[in-house]
């Protein structure tokens, strides 16, 4: 069988699995999405678990090294899930782009988040003090830890089994309201910072994901988001402080939550969302046309499924 990926805009390969072509294709990938998800879930959970139980010091370099193996075991189980279950090679993690896709994810989301800041301070609405030495191991640990497992969760799983079932497009607005809705179990979170994330993450890392077809960009831009709120300009992220960072953003008395993202952090401010959303569905338009210019069919690529 013909790969069906087009070159400029990769679809989720099939294999001969689970997912392999045929009839109740969109059924078996909705079905398979549970026990994979779970299966990350818990496994990276008991990595953590595992970990506690060594000793009570975990905001120093234990920290990075528990969450980095619970990273690396969610990658590991997503592998092995792929090549067993699924019977295919996993192009989304092919290892020849880790290297390059995996960097520009990470200097895109530190760029990204810099024009956010910087539009911020000069707005007003922030005050940057600093920098000063603080220490930088728990924040590049929740870094790494949510950037790889939510990446794996949200785009490896729910938005590529979506795409196999009924499209891209399907794939990019459920994964993209699933992950704002998952941020409600986070504290100073209302239905605003969930439509914010939603909309921001959603298309942002969607578009990376769509543009590539695979995971690296996405994860770097996650893990470098992340940390640069949190460390390079210490402010609160997804409602958490996580403790002092080089920098410190504090929001200025008297703008509103709407410049300030409020107790949530600055990634639910207007800017951050406008910012985010736009260069997302920009990236998505850019995918767009590269597939049609390589003569593939004019919307985004939909599985080969019968019956």
């Amino acid at each position: 069988m013909n790969d069906p990926r087009p070159a400029a805009l990769p679809f989720p390969s099939q294999g001969t699995g689970i997912l392999r072509p045929g009839r109740w294709l969109a059924l078996r990938a909705l079905v398979w999405a549970v026990p994979l998800l779970v299966l990350l879930e818990v496994g990276q959970r008991s990595v953590q678990r595992a970990a506690r139980s060594f000793g009570p010091h975990h905001d120093g370099p234990f920290a990075l090294v528990s969450l980095a193996s619970a990273a690396l075991v969610a990658l590991l189980i997503y592998l092995l899930a792929a090549y067993v279950i699924e019977r295919r090679t996993p192009y989304e993690l092919a290892l020849r782009r880790l290297v390059p896709e995996l960097a520009a994810g990470l200097l895109f989301g530190t760029a990204m988040f810099a024009v956010v800041m910087g539009v911020l301070v000069a707005a007003g609405a922030f005050e940057l003090t600093g920098p000063t030495a603080a220490p930088v191991w728990h924040h590049l640990a929740i870094a790494l830890e949510s950037g790889v497992v939510e990446e794996l969760l949200f785009r490896g799983v729910i938005f590529r089994l979506l795409w196999t079932a009924f499209g891209a497009w399907w794939g990019l607005a459920v994964s993209s309201a699933l992950f704002g809705l998952a941020h409600l179990i986070n504290p100073n979170t209302d239905i605003l910072v969930v439509l914010g994330l939603a909309l921001e993450a959603g298309l942002m890392l969607g578009g990376l994901f769509i543009l590539t077809g695979r995971l690296w960009a996405p994860i770097g831009f996650h893990i470098a988001w992340n940390f640069s709120e949190s460390y390079l300009f210490g402010a609160r992220i997804s409602g958490l402080a996580l403790g002092p960072g080089l920098f410190r953003a504090e929001p200025v008395a008297g703008a509103g939550p709407l410049w300030t993202g409020g107790l949530f952090g600055p990634e639910a401010s207007l800017p951050s969302v406008l910012l985010l959303s736009l260069t997302g569905a920009a990236l998505i338009v850019v995918a767009s046309r590269k597939q049609r210019s390589s003569a593939a069919p004019a919307d985004l690529p939909q599985p080969h499924a019968q019956g």
